[in-house]
């Protein structure tokens, strides 16, 4: 039997620096055996300050291209040419910019490639993004159900859109909870006070949660604007409460016992953090922000969502956590998010992309 001959993708992505949940995914298709049988990837970085040192050794990757100027005209005439000579049957974009240039270099060239949007952030939280570009895609992959409703609400065909979610490796790593009087919080992501992640309102919840009989100690993993979040903490009485590990490449392997998961964040584009959590049996308490922690945490089952900006609420939410009984069932919270592990999420991936080029070869 001959070998099945592989279809082509470009994907194109912004300032990656290795630590991101993009970068998670993205690492995940780039090694995947089974999406590797149908598929293989080049990588166009668009970031000046984007780091290449991560995608070393991936399985499907074939070539890294990287525009490395500050200047937009210089990113946009680089970006064209990339278009102007790529052969591959599919562009998968991140970006609403950089698919409007594929979009424009396609009409004007009769390029044959399939321009896919593929956004890992909310269409209308992020800063300094013209979502109205994403309308220049010809199809479109969703991590989540608020994007494939907010690319609804744009006026896209409902039929141009697959929702794929985003890919969660299956662990073995199961996480407990602590056997004694303190309640351990964890918290792994980018340091921001206020911006996306918010942990302004983390703290504002713990100093509300301070205030009780609970003893307990929230375990930081990222680096930001620590020293804020160290003066503010100070100053609320709760500094002595907190850990900061700072940037740990693999997280995980250093946890041992975790009680809850926190995250705060205004916006997600999936919230892959509460999804690794809760594949080693943690529960996460998430505000319910757009646009992916509601995809992945079910009430009572592995977490609880919150109301964004009620403290009260987050404050609630944490006492309930800590006295669900049922929590204590860390594999039954791993099995929660079965339809997002590994296999399954190949297979959508798969099933979409032969979907958008009319079914062929599939």
């Amino acid at each position: 039997m001959e070998n099945k001959v592989r279809k082509s993708v470009d994907i194109i992505a912004p300032n990656l620096s290795g630590k991101g949940g993009t970068e998670t995914v993205i690492s995940y298709l780039l090694n995947s055996k089974i999406i590797g049988t149908d598929f293989s990837f080049n990588i166009l970085l668009t970031g000046i300050n984007s780091d290449k040192t991560w995608l070393k050794n991936k399985k499907n990757l074939k070539r890294i291209f990287s525009i490395e100027t500050s200047s937009s005209i210089k990113k946009a005439i680089k970006s064209m040419f990339f278009y102007l000579n790529t052969k591959s049957d599919f562009v998968l974009s991140t970006g609403p910019g950089q698919t409007r240039i594929a979009y424009i270099i396609k009409k004007i060239f009769r390029k044959k490639y399939i321009l896919i949007s593929w956004i890992h952030f909310s269409a209308f939280g992020a800063d300094n993004i013209n979502y109205k570009y994403l309308k220049y895609a010809d199809y479109h992959l969703a991590i989540s159900s608020e994007i494939e409703k907010q690319l609804i609400s744009l006026g896209i065909d409902k039929n141009k859109i697959k929702r794929i979610y985003n890919p969660v490796l299956s662990s073995n790593h199961i996480i407990y909870r602590s056997c004694d009087n303190t309640l351990r919080l964890v918290y792994i992501g980018r340091i921001q006070l206020y911006k996306q992640k918010n942990l302004n309102e983390m703290l504002l919840g713990l100093k509300m949660f301070n205030s009780s009989s609970e003893d307990w100690i929230l375990n930081i993993y990222g680096d930001g604007e620590v020293d804020d979040i160290k003066r503010l903490a100070s100053k609320m009485g709760i500094l002595k409460h907190i850990i900061f590990h700072g940037w740990v490449k693999e997280p995980w392997k250093d946890i041992s016992v975790a009680d809850t998961l926190l995250l705060t964040s205004n916006y997600e584009g999936f919230g892959m953090v509460l999804a690794e959590a809760v594949s080693r049996g943690v529960p996460c308490i998430s505000s319910d922000c757009p646009v992916g922690p509601s995809d992945i945490i079910k009430n009572g089952i592995n977490g609880y969502l919150y109301e964004p900006r009620n403290i009260k609420d987050f404050y609630s939410k944490l006492t309930k956590v800590n006295k669900n009984e049922s929590f204590k069932d860390t594999i039954k919270i791993s099995k929660s998010i079965n339809y997002l592990y590994d296999e399954k999420y190949d297979k959508r991936f798969i099933e979409s992309l032969y979907y958008f080029s009319g079914g062929k070869d599939y």
